[in-house]
């Protein structure tokens, strides 16, 4: 693992780490989890925006298909009524805003990525990726590299069991770094 510390290109690392070598540019795991719901509110949410901001936009779009709906077919949708019961459930999440105030969190461009939650098998609002035209939680495969898994590292399973093991795992890197130094107290 010496090849660690001599090059910090985080990227090269993951794709040649010594016994892990991707051999051609396929990679597996790139699956995301289906949430046709959100696509829209992901689309929409700004770097760094938490459920409270999801929410809210998620409103905007409920209220933006009421009115399309009342355009197009000439008439009132009453609140409560079935059609405006059948658009809120397939617009607006169900989460409790005061429960729940960091389930979604869009990640930046630009920072760190919060710590990979085992719970990511469930959901990964968590980590809903910072690329708007991708409008998606992040899939396996950056979960894994977030995690500093080299991208020929295979995961086996279902997609939830592959990312309950990426969120409970001790991130590679780390554990590599904290062995090198607890042999350098060692041996010194």
């Amino acid at each position: 693992m010496q090849y660690l510390s001599i090059n910090n290109d985080f990227t090269y690392q993951m794709k040649n780490w010594p016994g892990f070598n991707v051999q051609s540019n396929e990679f597996t795991g790139h699956i995301i989890r289906y949430m046709p719901r959100d696509y829209e509110i992901f689309r929409r949410m700004p770097a760094g925006a938490m459920y409270p901001e999801a929410l809210e936009i998620a409103n905007q779009i409920f209220n933006e298909k009421i009115t399309e709906l009342e355009r197009n077919s000439g008439k009132k949708i009453i609140e409560g009524s079935e059609d405006w019961q059948r658009i809120h459930k397939a617009t607006v999440p169900p989460y409790k805003v005061h429960r729940y105030p960091n389930k979604f969190r869009k990640m930046w461009a630009d920072q760190p990525a919060r710590t990979v939650p085992a719970h990511i098998g469930k959901d990964s609002y968590s980590h809903i990726h910072f690329d708007s035209h991708q409008a998606c939680g992040i899939s396996l495969r950056e979960a894994a590299r977030l995690q500093s898994f080299p991208d020929a590292f295979q995961f086996v399973g279902s997609m939830n069991s592959q990312l309950t093991q990426i969120g409970n795992a001790v991130p590679p890197l780390l554990a590599y770094a904290v062995a090198k130094s607890l042999r350098a107290i060692r041996f010194s």
